[in-house]
């Protein structure tokens, strides 16, 4: 285990047996701008918030912002046991949940959550 991977566990709570074990279960594929995670042994269970986390940070490095995206349910599209993260571009920012601030972008749109 890494110095990163001795952090990261600190900082989640999750124990080192439990994430190599995920580590094995899990596939990601780097898209460039979007990110899958699978489970490899076929099994339709959740993937934990955790792992999903672990594997941005293993991927783009724990600087980097991803979303998921929860579609209208007319939308939704279940067939697979597929997760997808999309990166936030940089300079795009969004809400600060802890002190629920307005979020930005550079194009000048602003909102708030």
């Amino acid at each position: 285990m890494t110095a990163d991977d001795l952090n990261y566990l600190s900082r989640t709570g999750m124990t080192v047996s439990s994430l190599k074990s995920w580590r094995r279960r899990v596939v990601v594929r780097d898209l460039g701008h979007r990110m899958t995670v699978h489970r490899s042994d076929e099994s339709r269970g959740p993937i934990p918030w955790e792992v999903l986390q672990d594997a941005k940070d293993r991927t783009w490095g724990p600087d980097v912002t991803a979303v998921e995206v929860y579609p209208p349910a007319g939308r939704v599209v279940n067939e697979l046991a597929l997760r997808h993260l999309w990166r936030v571009p940089d300079g795009y920012t969004l809400p600060d949940l802890s002190n629920r601030r307005l979020w930005k972008h550079d194009c000048g749109e602003t909102g708030h959550d």
